[in-house]
């Protein structure tokens, strides 16, 4: 049986602070237009509630890529910097090719 590195992805794509932040910024312009138009309705209550979430999103994020520095034996192994090796950190997936005859 063949055996074939595939390089993870670049640490920069697979690191979410830029997807929690633009979501949460859009849910904050949204808000912000709501009260300058004057609109009191449940869409200002969504809007809210959609920068609680993405809050919430960023702190368990915060908090697992602690425990990942910290070396917590539950801790997520997926996030950019694991093994203490910062954003740059690159993981190697191998795939078993079966030899066709």
């Amino acid at each position: 049986m063949m055996k074939r590195t595939i390089p993870a992805l670049p640490a920069r794509l697979i690191d979410p602070r830029p997807v929690i932040a633009a979501g949460t910024a859009a849910w904050l312009v949204s808000l912000a237009t709501l009260l300058v138009v004057g609109v009191h309705t449940t869409a200002m209550w969504v809007a809210v509630c959609g920068i609680a979430v993405g809050i919430v999103i960023y702190a368990i994020f915060a908090w697992q890529r602690s425990a990942v520095r910290r070396g917590a034996a539950t801790a997520q192994t997926s996030l950019p910097d694991v093994q203490r090796k910062g954003d740059g950190a690159v993981d190697r997936v191998v795939v078993k090719i079966p030899r066709q005859q």
